[in-house]
């Protein structure tokens, strides 16, 4: 498997707090990282610090073993990023939220915009609500949508900050569904999630956080039947009796 992020010693603050404490890790193509642990503990940071949202005080990232600079990130579009809001424009509809960026960013013209868009709609099955504005879709659809907009840019990785945590509980599966299709086309994918029945069936890999820093980094099946560390112990026994 061919090696598409190394991070190395990431370390983040807000003035006095150490939000992430030299943070070391790689993920391959194709390969899917769940990200998982306690609320605080710096999952969001972590992810927002990678995708070039938070800046880093010290530490380096390489994509394709190649040192990382903002402006590549954003060139090059190594990046979509799935947030917990939705993030759409109310007044633009579910394909203008698409194109948009196609044609301002990426300097697409509008036809071929409009093809991409119905592409990624239709991968994420809200075709039928192209037209709609974001308030007449449900949280559900919106987040599908939210995919979708990320998807058109063509992104070499697909970053999830908590993607279903706004949801309401029978929405949560439809945006599960999605990410789960999007796997099976070999999207490399770093996934922050507290879903864990999801993060068993669909990740490569788990990672356990707790107050910053990486507790354990194991696979399915021996994260959730042989953790390592107890503290991994005491959180999967307080997540899985909910």
């Amino acid at each position: 498997m061919t090696n598409i992020l190394s991070i190395n010693n990431l370390n983040v603050f807000y003035e006095s707090f150490h939000a992430v404490q030299n943070i070391s890790l790689s993920l391959n193509e194709r390969e899917i990282v769940v990200i998982c642990g306690p609320s605080g503990s710096g999952k969001s940071t972590l992810i927002r610090a990678i995708a070039g949202l938070e800046k880093a005080d010290s530490g380096d990232i390489f994509i394709n073993n190649k040192l990382m600079s903002e402006k590549e990130v954003f060139k090059n579009n190594i990046f979509g990023m799935v947030f917990q809001q939705f993030n759409l424009f109310p007044h633009l509809t579910i394909i203008e939220n698409i194109t948009l960026p196609l044609i301002k960013v990426k300097k697409i013209n509008k036809s071929e915009s409009i093809k991409i868009a119905e592409d990624v709609l239709n991968k994420v099955k809200i075709i039928d609500q192209k037209d709609k504005y974001p308030s007449k879709l449900s949280g559900g659809q919106q987040q599908r949508c939210a995919i979708a907009r990320s998807l058109a840019m063509n992104p070499k990785i697909m970053l999830f900050d908590e993607p279903t945590s706004a949801l309401d509980p029978e929405m949560i599966n439809e945006v599960l569904d999605v990410m789960s299709d999007l796997a099976s086309t070999g999207m490399t994918m770093i996934i922050v999630t507290h879903e864990m029945g999801f993060a068993k069936k669909i990740a490569n890999k788990i990672i356990f956080m707790d107050n910053g820093e990486i507790v354990e980094s194991n696979t399915p099946e021996n994260f959730f039947t042989n953790p390592n560390k107890e503290r991994t112990k005491t959180f999967l026994n307080q997540v899985l009796q909910h």
